[in-house]
């Protein structure tokens, strides 16, 4: 007598109990077996679904996944740049307001790994001086927001760019005081987010 294998047996136990598929459809798109009251014939060794065949098509008895909605932390860019009066490194009573809004979002965010504030100058000037007053700008900008509630200052650096990175094109041969008020957006803090790898995190617990 030829002995059946633990596989044979287990599709022959299926299809026993199983309603009849047509021979049209069984090997045209890989149907799944049902019984005789519509649910799913599973193998008694593997548990999974007993096919005509498995090469595609979609298993119904297959976990559900589960999709989950990731919000993310984004300021806008009025949130996050900040500009500063001429030759100064003080916080104007509009960036100040400003400020608030933001530390109180990033003091609640579980999606922000670090923020670094970057400062700016104006072309007026020396370079090292404006290195030196971007650098004061993009401090102040820090000690404002954990002042008032943002207390992650480990992981929150300042850069200063001074002159680099202009956001203007102003005439070169403008008056002085035409040319101060044409280069105030460069006058500026711009306070950068990097996020926390969700992925990373899932797959190292």
């Amino acid at each position: 007598m030829h002995k059946f294998t633990a596989t044979a047996f287990v599709m022959l136990t299926a299809l026993t109990f199983a309603h009849p598929v047509h021979a049209d459809t069984a090997l045209s798109n890989n149907a799944i077996v049902t019984d005789t009251s519509g649910k799913p014939v599973h193998g008694l060794a593997s548990g999974t679904c007993v096919r005509t065949s498995w090469e595609k098509g979609e298993n119904v008895c297959a976990p559900a996944q589960q999709t989950r909605t990731v919000t993310q932390t984004v300021l806008t860019d009025d949130e996050r740049v900040v500009y500063f009066a001429f030759n100064s490194a003080e916080l104007t009573p509009a960036a100040q307001n400003n400020l608030n809004a933001v530390a109180q979002r990033l003091a609640k965010a579980d999606d922000v790994a670090s923020a670094e504030i970057v400062g700016f100058a104006d072309r007026i000037g020396s370079s090292d001086y404006n290195d030196k007053l971007s650098a004061r700008r993009a401090a102040a900008v820090k000690d404002y927001l954990v002042r008032n509630g943002y207390l992650n200052v480990n992981v929150t650096q300042v850069r200063a760019m001074g002159e680099n990175r202009p956001v203007t094109s102003c005439p070169t041969d403008a008056a002085r005081n035409s040319q101060i008020a044409c280069l105030s957006p460069d006058r500026r803090v711009e306070i950068e987010l990097t996020y926390v790898d969700r992925m990373r995190l899932t797959s190292t617990r």
